[in-house]
């Protein structure tokens, strides 16, 4: 008999399903510091619904060198395993001091860097073809700006989570192609989350304190 059922999204008609405000992330303590004129880039791949063109790509690339510039910033980026040969290659030919201030291509020499990217940026970018990537984005505590192709469709659950992520505040959602235009509002980077471990553990004591006594 299973007591309690952890989900982010309800599930219709079930007593012991525990909606969470966000899921819980495998991923190690961020610290709520960043530095100025850092933004974080994490990128993901096909998968999950999600069809990235050569095209979309190419003006992601072109993005992240116009935004370096009209934001006096510079990038950290790190793609994914399932990111691919081509936005890899575009990326390293864009990686200039100017522009990126560290590049890690997972698919050439794979690096556990995303807490420490996290941490250190001001402002986070993320393709959202990854739940987990967005919701370790999200426990940064940092403005999240999700980004997705031209093409997707992602399942009837993730599309629940993100519309549910993003009607509470914790990410903000664009297309890549207007990537360009989002506006960034420095003056309200840092967001107070909702302690989940609390939602957690609340439910399993409240059983624990229901079962009789011997």
């Amino acid at each position: 008999m299973i007591d309690l059922i952890y989900t982010v999204v309800p599930i219709p008609n079930l007593a012991n399903n525990v909606v969470l405000d966000l899921p819980p992330v495998n991923i190690e303590k961020i610290m709520p510091r960043s530095s100025a004129n850092i933004y974080t880039l994490l990128i993901g791949g096909n998968g999950a619904g999600y069809q990235y063109s050569k095209k979309d790509w190419a003006i992601l690339v072109t993005a992240i060198k116009e935004i370096a510039f009209s934001h006096n910033i510079k990038w950290l980026i790190t793609t994914s395993r399932r990111s691919g040969v081509f936005i890899e290659e575009l990326l390293d030919q864009l990686n200039e001091p100017s522009v990126i201030e560290e590049l890690t291509l997972y698919g050439r020499k794979p690096e556990k860097v995303t807490s420490r990217y996290l941490q250190e940026a001001e402002v986070i970018f993320c393709t959202e073809d990854s739940l987990t990537m967005v919701s370790e984005a999200i426990y940064s505590g940092k403005k999240v700006y999700t980004l997705h192709p031209k093409v997707y469709q992602p399942d009837q659950n993730d599309a629940n989570a993100l519309e549910k992520y993003d009607s509470s505040g914790f990410i903000e959602r664009h297309p890549i192609e207007s990537i360009g235009d989002v506006s960034v509002n420095k003056k309200k980077l840092i967001q107070v989350l909702p302690n989940i471990n609390k939602q957690i553990y609340a439910p399993v004591l409240k059983k624990l304190r229901s079962i009789p006594s011997k």
